[in-house]
């Protein structure tokens, strides 16, 4: 068989995982969030709103209860908002309101995250504060609404929202006494930030953000000594958290424990070579022990640094998305950019929690807005050209491919996925092109001619395809793909048969429980009529790969050939029922011809 287990990069597996709303509450009540039940539900009410004018008379038969009309502008919100419409989910929840200004606390709700999600954080307040009295005991709605204070700067109103949060959850809900820290840490009011987490970790002793953030607030306040000792009780909780080692050692450094300082750090860099951070520090560290006083005044210039609630409304949206905890990661990241519109690692974040649930168009747009010079930028096209491919919108993604490649024009990772784009979209001379350019910076990777062969088969170039793949075999004699394509190759155009078995049998020799080889050596074998080999090749690589229509298709000719004819039309009609998943698209056709072919009757 021509491919199977081809090493080819095959991109369009990456895939994100799904999240769809489970449920809803509709105005007070219990609405499964299913398109159908929503369409039910509208229906119903129309009608009833229909017949509730009917039965009225004059003036009083064209107006319709407010409360009716809000409940069904409310539903079509929802349904708005299942598929993913925003702005006319908005505008069905803003008609709603304006029939029933009573409106209960979902609509509010529903309104307030629509306009956080378009920025306009001031009317996403005013509809909070529309249902205050409720909102004063719904803990959901005051987060949100000190999420939003904190955003526009109102510092002195989120506290005391905090507050009214603590009062009403659970002891060991741990958000809104940090967030109410890092506020006051921000107005350098650190005794009542330390108040606040001291209170929590009474509460929940083992809180990672409690002790996490109390160590930050007091080396914010230069108690290094209590700093040093909840960084420790931190470390007890995640013994692995680099950023807390790195902070940590950063307070060994204030105390001038050099040596601890260096040690932390090198266990940092051991267990993960990659964090720059660390390494930097360590730099700065080995450097001022025949430097003290240099390193001295970067240690004192870091004392200055207070805790920005916005990093650790980031940081806690970054666990929330290793906790895939999407939508809970959104809200936090959109209340980031609300606040700072530049920071391209909080809209990069973004976007993959909009890629996680399933929402790419929106993904996009987050990642387009990343710009060349920005950081993310190279990870932000990366991605983007992933969500493209994964929508099939290979052009696109071959656009954000061309963005990086004119940073890094010899980048061999971004010039293999421009070929496998360039394919995808069927433009086969682009990625030949693109695939040259690779091998011509890696001239003895057989891979690449490898992939060069495919491609030039497309083409139906056979001569230029069998001198990319002898091209391949001589630079990696062990390469089982190139030696089973090539023979496969002969066996299709009838020649060198010895030749074609020889080389199959090498690939089999590396990998002698490959199904797709076996495969091809029983096609060779049927090639040289040598039907009994044929056939015992045939039924073993089906025995191996038992949902691949290519070789049933062999299998049945050979069974055909042999005068087992019921047994072919059993293998043949199998084989239909896998042939829509198969790699060739004409297998289908080919398999209902063969059938056609067979008598209605055997004397097998």
């Amino acid at each position: 068989m021509l491919f199977g287990y081809c090493a080819m990069p095959n991109f369009s597996r990456y895939s994100f995982p799904l999240t769809v709303f489970a449920s809803t509450l509709i105005w007070g009540c219990s609405l499964t969030a299913d398109k159908e039940d929503l369409d039910d539900t509208l229906r119903g009410l129309e009608k009833s709103l229909v017949a509730e004018q009917l039965s009225r008379s004059g003036a009083e038969a064209r107006k319709i209860p407010a409360s009716s009309e809000a409940q069904f502008e409310f539903l079509l919100g929802e349904l708005a908002l299942k598929n993913e419409d925003f702005e006319e989910a908005l505008e069905h929840y803003q008609a709603a309101s304006e029939a029933d200004p009573s409106a209960a606390p979902t609509l509010r709700r529903r309104l307030a995250q629509l306009y956080l999600r378009a920025g306009e954080l001031d009317k996403a307040l005013k509809e909070i504060e529309r249902v205050s009295e409720l909102a004063e005991h719904d803990p959901e709605l005051l987060e949100l609404k000190a999420g939003i204070l904190s955003a526009l700067k109102r510092t002195p109103e989120a506290i005391e929202t905090y507050k009214k949060i603590v009062e009403l959850t659970e002891p060991g809900n741990e958000e809104p006494y940090v967030y109410m820290a890092s506020l006051y840490a921000q107005e350098g009011r650190f005794a009542e930030a330390e108040k606040a987490l001291t209170e929590l970790l009474e509460k929940k002793p083992g809180s990672f953000f409690g002790n996490y953030y109390l160590a930050k607030i007091l080396l914010a306040a230069g108690n290094l000594a209590e700093s040093e000792k909840f960084y420790l009780k931190t470390l007890e909780i995640s013994p692995n958290a680099e950023s807390v080692k790195l902070e940590l050692a950063r307070v060994y450094a204030f105390q001038k424990r050099i040596d601890d300082a260096i040690g932390l750090c090198e266990e940092i860099v051991e267990r993960n070579p990659a964090n720059l951070k660390a390494r930097g520090l360590l730099g700065e560290l080995l450097l001022g022990k025949d430097r003290l006083e240099d390193a001295l005044k970067e240690f004192e210039a870091m004392e200055s640094q207070q805790t920005d609630p916005s990093e650790t409304r980031f940081k806690i949206a970054l666990i929330k998305l290793q906790r895939r905890d999407l939508e809970g990661a959104e809200v936090e990241l959109r209340l980031v950019l609300a606040e700072q519109p530049d920071n391209t690692a909080a809209r990069y974040y973004l976007a993959s929690a909009f890629a996680g649930m399933d929402r790419s168009e929106e993904a996009i747009e987050q990642l387009r807005e990343i710009d060349r010079g920005e950081k993310f930028f190279t990870e932000s096209k990366t991605l983007a050209a992933f969500l493209y491919r994964q929508n099939e919108q290979y052009r696109q993604a071959i656009e954000m491919v061309d963005m990086l490649l004119e940073d890094a024009p010899e980048d061999r990772k971004l010039l293999t996925l421009k070929t496998s784009l360039q394919q995808d979209d069927g433009d086969t001379k682009a990625a030949i092109e693109t695939i040259k350019k690779l091998i011509a910076l890696e001239p003895n990777s057989d891979r690449h001619h490898f992939r060069l062969a495919v491609l030039y088969d497309e083409l139906k170039d056979k001569k230029k395809t069998i001198a990319a793949i002898e091209k391949a075999i001589e630079l990696n004699p062990k390469n089982a793909n190139a030696l089973n394509y090539l023979g496969y190759t002969y066996a299709e155009m009838g020649v060198k048969l010895p030749e074609a078995a020889d080389l199959i049998e090498r690939a089999l020799v590396l990998e002698p429980n490959n199904g797709y080889y076996i495969d091809s050596l029983g096609w060779v074998y049927y090639k040289m009529e040598r039907y009994p080999e044929a056939l015992e090749q045939l039924r073993k690589a089906n025995s191996i790969v038992v949902d691949d229509a290519v070789i049933m298709e062999h299998l049945a000719i050979v069974l055909l050939k042999v005068g087992k004819v019921d047994e072919a039309k059993e293998v043949i009609t199998k084989a239909l029922e896998y042939a829509p998943d198969s790699d060739d698209e004409e297998v289908g056709n080919r398999l209902e011809e063969l059938l056609k072919e067979i008598p209605a009757t055997t004397n097998e």
